[in-house]
C-alpha cells in the first residue's frame, strides 16, 4: 500500500492508501523551514514499511522539482531526489490539484473519463486538466494554473503578483476578504463574522451576503466557461472545502456557465462533486505513487 502525503501550508498529512480509501491517517503542523521540512518528511517516509510514497504540493512541480510554491518555502528544491536520496524509496512528487484529479480518475466520479478538468476551490482556487488519460503538466510545470486566469482588467491584487484573478476575486478566501471590505464600508448585513459558510446560509435575506454570493457564482460561472471552450473535456470535477456547499451554489453558477459556453457544448459537460473530499490530498498522493 502506498503512502500519501499531503504538504500544506499549515499542516502535513499523511496516510496508508488502499484502492482509494485510507487504512491510516496522521497530521502535524508544517515547520516553517525547508530544512525542517525536509526533516520531518525523511522521518515519516523511513517509519514507513512500504517502498512507494506519493507526495502533493500546492504550487508547480515539474519532474519532483518544486518550482514555485507561495505558501511553503519548497521552491527550487527537487524534493523528489533529496528524498530519495536520503531515504532510498521511490519517492513521487506532483502538483496536488493534479494529485486530486488522479484520484477522482482513478477511484472516483470521474472513474472511466479520459479529458477531465479538475477544479479545486478552497483557500484558493487550483486547477488540474487529464487529456488522454494522462496529466498536462504545461511545457514548463505551470499547465492549469486555472486560478490566475485575468477576469478583471485592473482588479485586486493576487498572491502570484497579477491582478485580477480568478482566485482574487472569487475563491472563498477572497470572497471574504472583499465582503469584509465592503462591511467596513458601511454596506447593510447582519454578519458579524464575515464567513463564507454564512454567506451561502444568508444569501436569500441578508444584503451583502446576497452580493457577495453572486459575485462568487458570476465569476466562477465565467471562469469554468472559458475552461470548457478551450478544452471541451467530457466532465469537469470539482473539489476542496468549496463543495461542501455545492447543493447551494452549483445550479446558479452553471447558470452563469451555460450562458457563456459555447452553444455547441452546452448541456454537454456535467459538473461533478468530487467523491474525495476531507481526504482527498492524502489519496491523490498515494495514487501518484501505483
Amino acid at each position: 500500500m502506498p503512502l500519501g502525503i499531503d504538504v500544506g501550508g499549515t499542516k502535513i498529512a499523511y496516510g496508508e492508501v488502499e484502492n482509494g480509501k485510507i487504512i491510516w491517517k496522521r497530521q502535524m503542523p508544517t515547520p516553517q523551514t525547508a530544512e525542517d521540512i525536509i526533516d520531518v518528511l525523511v522521518d515519516l517516509i523511513e517509519n514507513y514499511t512500504g517502498d512507494s510514497v506519493g507526495i502533493g504540493i500546492p504550487g508547480q512541480v515539474k519532474d519532483g522539482v518544486v518550482l514555485f510554491t507561495p505558501n511553503i518555502p519548497l521552491t527550487g528544491i527537487n524534493l523528489a531526489h533529496t528524498l530519495h536520496s536520503k531515504t532510498g524509496k521511490h519517492i513521487y512528487v506532483e502538483n496536488d490539484a493534479n494529485a486530486f484529479l488522479i484520484a477522482e480518475a482513478r477511484w472516483g466520479v470521474a472513474k472511466g473519463y479520459k479529458h477531465i478538468i479538475g477544479i479545486t476551490l478552497g483557500t484558493g482556487i487550483g486547477g488540474a486538466i487529464m487529456l488522454n488519460g494522462q496529466i498536462w503538466q504545461g511545457a514548463h510545470g505551470a499547465g492549469a494554473e486555472f486560478g490566475h486566469m485575468a477576469v478583471m482588467e485592473d482588479g485586486p491584487m493576487c498572491g502570484c503578483g497579477s491582478r485580477g484573478c480568478i482566485e482574487a476575486i472569487a475563491s472563498p478566501r477572497s470572497i471574504e476578504k472583499w465582503a469584509e471590505v465592503e462591511k467596513h464600508n458601511g454596506m447593510p448585513t447582519a454578519m458579524e463574522r464575515i464567513s463564507m459558510v454564512d454567506i451561502m446560509k444568508l444569501k436569500d435575506t441578508d444584503t451583502l451576503a446576497k452580493i457577495a454570493y453572486e459575485r462568487f457564482v458570476r465569476y466562477i460561472g465565467m471562469a469554468v466557461a472559458n475552461l470548457a471552450n478551450l478544452f471541451d473535456p467530457e466532465v469537469i470535477v470539482f473539489g476542496g472545502s468549496g463543495v461542501l456547499s455545492w447543493d447551494t451554489w452549483q445550479k446558479d453558477a452553471y447558470a452563469i456557465y451555460t450562458r457563456r459556453v459555447l452553444p455547441s457544448l452546452k448541456g454537454k459537460i456535467p459538473w461533478l462533486k468530487a467523491h474525495f473530499s476531507n481526504n482527498a490530498g492524502i489519496i491523490g498522493a498515494a495514487a501518484l505513487a501505483i
